[in-house]
């Protein structure tokens, strides 16, 4: 009988503990600069900052997202690399956005007549630890300022 109880709470201890990592929380965006020139697509790059919750370091495998200014799609987001993220930390992840030439024109005079613009991000990570990786959703909006230099 104690045999079955202690079964019983290790494996209850065992579930609780690889519960689903939390979702990363979005702070802000730093250098955001022009990339490169296509012909037919222009390339951003920036560095994210988010904030890690989890009481444990994440391994982020892939991410998906598309990115809206002013609520019109202006490009996605696709990371293809590796990146070990600390435990309850803020880190910067370095990421380019593939600007769709609608994109852009939708949005260029939005951008050179106001200085708050909203941004809408969303898509999906997948993230865990060690070999236990789970889609995270990531949904964001909020209003940023815009600095022209």
């Amino acid at each position: 009988m104690r045999e079955s109880r202690k079964i019983v709470l290790m494996i209850s201890l065992l579930l609780a503990s690889c519960g689903a990592p939390k979702s990363l929380v979005f702070t802000d965006v730093k250098n955001f600069r022009l990339h490169s020139l296509k012909l037919t697509e222009p390339v951003f790059a920036a560095d994210v900052r988010f904030y890690n919750p989890n009481n444990y370091p994440l391994v982020l495998k892939h991410a998906d997202v598309d990115v809206y200014i002013n609520n019109k799609f202006t490009g996605k987001v696709v990371l293809d690399s590796t990146f070990t993220i600390p435990r309850r930390d803020t880190f910067l992840l370095p990421v380019t956005l593939d600007v769709t030439l609608k994109g852009a024109f939708n949005n260029a005079l939005q951008l050179l007549l106001k200085k708050e613009i909203t941004v809408k991000v969303q898509g999906t990570a997948r993230a865990g630890r060690g070999v236990a990786l789970v889609n995270i959703p990531i949904n964001f909006e909020g209003k940023s300022e815009l600095a022209l230099y």
